[in-house]
């Protein structure tokens, strides 16, 4: 099952965001960007600081429970000494589940907005490979900001492991990529009536890699919510250049085919094993550049030949005509996302079965 179930997401106070980051000291920051601070923290899931008049409410309950609890008869030893034990659970607990979180804060003006479109949408696509939001901090008269607390995954993001195809293994690869369409799938056909979310900067820097190599697609500072069968015309379209829809500059907008073509960027990234990168100017080189390979079927003068050893002929085959017509500068005749996720699906299907022939017959003869 690919949906979550209703995200239970903190209301967090700033003054228990200041003490686990020691007023957002340097030592924790981790990453700046254009539009935010990242800090890394590790912490158990009793340290997520709550706002005070929640916290006042819940132990304003907890003395009322007690009272009620010590004035039964014979029970008030029991109760001390349960506490006590319950006390020395919880810390042994705590020490056994600490985990790592990032912190985002980000300051008003333009930087606020955007980090407010992040945290809207996040909130709104729940899936399992969309990032999910641990906890917020939402602006009032005295701070103009936002901040959003996600948890830190381990593995960090898709483009820092793309030249290495020992440790992204081509199964690897397919089933980060399977990963990412399946989310996409879902913003733009999963959400409720005739909606559609477009993610709007779709990039491999963009799609984190939890423990389990599980990608997990975030950054939705630039994305529109729309309906699902027009184009959006928009301004604020700021997608990073070489990953960038080209039909935009004739249209002035945007529709779900915008991040197709940039998935399909993404796809020829994990293919060649190195990021999209733009040369003499010109923006879309990455693109043209993986196009004519295809075309001229010489795609193996830019696979990493440890790559290309692990691929099944045929998974090949079908992964790289799915990134291809991700690619088309027309739109009408790129691949929808349900297409692309039975595409790659496919291509997984049949890199499995490379893999492990005998298993696969196993189950054909049981069937």
């Amino acid at each position: 099952m690919s949906y979550d179930t209703e995200p239970k997401v903190l209301l967090l106070s700033f003054e228990g965001l200041v003490s686990i980051t020691n007023n957002f000291s340097d030592e924790y920051l981790i990453k700046e960007t254009s539009i935010a601070k990242m800090y890394k923290v590790k912490i158990s899931s009793s340290q997520l600081f709550v706002k005070e008049d929640d916290k006042e409410d819940g132990e304003k309950d907890g003395e009322e429970d007690d009272k009620e609890d010590d004035e039964e008869d014979g029970e008030k030893d029991d109760k001390e000494d349960d506490k006590e034990d319950d006390e020395k659970d919880d810390k042994e607990d705590d020490e056994e589940d600490l985990f790592d979180i990032v912190i985002r804060r980000s300051t008003n003006g333009r930087q606020h907005r955007e980090m407010n479109n992040d945290l809207m949408l996040s909130l709104y696509s729940r899936h399992t490979n969309i990032l999910p939001i641990l906890g917020v901090f939402l602006e009032d008269d005295a701070m103009h900001e936002v901040i959003i607390v996600t948890k830190y995954e381990v593995n960090g993001s898709l483009d820092k492991h793309l030249s290495d195809p020992t440790t992204l293994t081509w199964i690897r690869r397919l089933r980060i990529c399977v990963g990412v369409a399946r989310a996409m799938s879902y913003l733009h056909y999963g959400l409720k009536k005739q909606s559609s979310v477009i993610h709007g900067n779709i990039q491999s820097s963009r799609i984190l890699l939890d423990d389990k190599w599980e990608p997990k697609l975030y950054g939705f500072q630039y994305s529109i919510v729309c309906h699902r069968q027009q184009l959006c015309l928009t301004s604020k379209y700021e997608g990073t250049i070489q990953y960038m829809d080209p039909a935009y500059e004739k249209t002035g907008g945007l529709t779900l085919k915008s991040d197709v073509f940039s998935f399909g960027v993404v796809l020829f990234e994990v293919l060649f094993g190195r990021k999209a990168s733009i040369v003499n100017e010109d923006k879309w080189y990455f693109a043209k550049l993986a196009k004519r390979h295809y075309e001229e079927t010489i795609l193996d003068h830019m696979i990493d030949p440890v790559l290309r050893e692990q691929m099944d002929t045929q998974s090949l085959d079908i992964f790289a005509k799915t990134a291809y017509y991700c690619l088309n500068e027309q739109r009408a005749q790129r691949l929808n996302t349900h297409e692309v996720v039975e595409r790659l699906e496919e291509a997984l299907d049949h890199q499995m079965k490379y893999e492990n022939p005998v298993r696969f017959i196993s189950i054909y003869l049981l069937c």
